[in-house]
Formats: C-alpha cells, structure tokens, sequence
C-alpha cells in the first residue's frame, strides 16, 4: 500500500512501461504483490516520445480520467516521475 513518506504519495505521476505504453494517474503506491496502483488514469499506446503531445496536454489542461484503477507490475515499470516535472522533455 501508500507509504505517506512516499514522495509521490497520492501526486498525479506519468509512467512509462516496458510494454511501449504510457499511463498518466494518481500514483496509490505498490501493492503486497509488487505491482504498481494508479487511479484516476489514462493510458496510451506508445512510449513517452510517441505521446509528447498528449503529454504537454496533460500538463497544461490535466488528464482525461478513461480508466479508475489500473495495477502495472513493477518490472513492467521503466520510468515514472511526477506529471508537472514533464520528464518526456528531457
């Protein structure tokens, strides 16, 4: 679960997996299995360099919540920082 020291602790976070996808939510934590809990989220097929636009979107506008909860196993985790640091810019 949520640990409230963790730094992104309820933020919204934009993650980029190994499976060429991108998700864009509120970061829950991990859960006892390992996975990664994001709520209030969008997904899109393609990694952050494919989405910049939606990303800049996002950023600016905040995201299209299309799905409510969704659990993304940690190795399938590749990158994840908060939204408004726009990690897709570097």
């Amino acid at each position: 679960m949520s640990d409230k020291s963790d730094p992104f602790h309820d933020c919204t976070v934009v993650v980029e997996s190994a499976k060429d996808q991108t998700f864009i939510g509120r970061y829950l934590g991990y859960d006892d299995k390992g996975n990664l809990m994001l709520g209030s989220l969008d997904h899109f097929h393609g990694g952050f360099e494919k989405n910049r636009e939606r990303l800049e979107g996002a950023l600016q506008w905040g995201a299209w919540v299309a799905i409510d909860k969704a659990f993304i196993p940690r190795e399938d985790v590749r990158r994840i920082d908060l939204l408004n640091k726009a990690p897709w810019r570097t």
